[in-house]
């Protein structure tokens, strides 16, 4: 298209240039300044195009490069998973959380505890009927109903902190918060998007987006106590 714009707008020109020869000004004027104009146009229409798809182009790139990022680091994560042991040389310092003598703290993320539960959102159904006049200064209203109530069933989410060291699971939230001992845990499971804890009589789950790393870390936990 940008081609087909400079094409026009040279033998707008060179038109033109011929027709002031022979002394046209009128037709060198109007076919000219046409032709030209046209061409302007599809040379401004083809610059967009090539400046969409210049854009288009590096916004796949960027894409790329952040796929390309996000799998080294889940190859890097991968590969301290496979190194990990429970030693002082892989602890971390938790944020709020305080330990014992000879404690040692291997994970501490963000996690969160979802429940559902259902919400009034208004009445249907409902009349409120008519009244009628059946003696002086007496009515009855007949008709009426309350209707029913409109539901619908909502996830609560609670954030939280989840915290694993050589000897316990914590978990600092405004619900469903623990600080139990390995030997207080009667069961886990792990899911792609968390994992699901036996405490006694209670249950936990919790979602979050470490749970390979969690399952590794309890694992390797668990091997070195046996």
């Amino acid at each position: 298209m940008r081609i087909t714009g400079i094409i026009l707008m040279c033998i707008g020109a060179i038109g033109a240039i011929s027709l002031l020869a022979d002394g046209d000004i009128y037709s060198a004027l109007v076919g000219g300044l046409i032709l030209i104009i046209v061409g302007a146009v599809l040379f401004k229409k083809g610059k967009s195009r090539i400046e969409i798809v210049a854009i288009k182009e590096q916004k796949q790139q960027a894409e790329l490069e952040h796929q390309i990022e996000i799998k080294k680091k889940q190859e890097e994560e991968l590969r301290r998973l496979e190194m990990f042991e429970p030693t002082e040389t892989y602890a971390v310092t938790p944020d709020g959380l305080f330990l014992n003598d000879g404690e040692l703290c291997f994970f501490q993320g963000q996690a969160e505890t979802r429940k559902e539960k259902q919400v009034t959102t208004g009445y249907s159904g409902g009349s409120k009927g008519v009244s009628l006049r059946v003696a002086k200064g007496v009515s009855l209203r007949v008709g009426n109903s309350k209707g029913t109530l409109d539901k619908k069933t909502v996830t609560e989410s609670t954030p939280g902190t989840l915290y694993i060291t050589n000897r316990r699971i914590i978990y600092i939230s405004e619900k469903n918060g623990f600080d139990k001992k390995f030997n207080a845990i009667s069961g886990i499971k792990f899911y792609r998007d968390g994992l699901q804890l036996q405490i006694g009589q209670r249950n936990y789950i919790l979602y979050t987006s470490d749970s390979q790393r969690i399952a590794t870390i309890l694992k390797r936990l668990a091997g070195k106590k046996n």
